[in-house]
């Protein structure tokens, strides 16, 4: 069951094969090799496409509200929280479409 592991390591030096732990950075390891790693399949192609835009992705507005109560329970981690606070949100990014709706239709007519 792969669920249940939390590193997983691949180089260059062992092609084709795939260590992994239960725990980050825990003594015991087990091996897995791929399964398309033959000499006539290539080298193993990873993900050229980054997974989130650049810039600051949007957070869910529950999750702000989570920080909001964290921080009565935290001391010394304000500038911290505050950065947070502030990261554009869906809601946010919600206000400035419907404005830019508005603006639109307002330039129809």
């Amino acid at each position: 069951m792969i669920s249940k592991y939390k590193e997983f390591d691949y180089s260059q030096q062992k092609r084709g094969k795939v260590t992994f732990r239960e725990f980050i950075s825990g003594l015991a390891t087990s091996t897995f090799s791929l399964e398309k790693m033959t000499p006539n399949y290539g080298a193993l192609a990873l993900p050229t496409t980054k997974a989130y835009p650049p810039g600051k992705v949007l957070i869910n507005d529950k999750k702000i509200e989570d920080v909001k109560k964290l921080m009565s329970y935290t001391v010394g981690y304000e500038s911290f929280h505050n950065k947070i606070l502030y990261w554009p949100t869906d809601r946010s990014a919600a206000a400035v479409a419907l404005v830019d709706s508005v603006e639109r239709l307002n330039n129809l007519t």
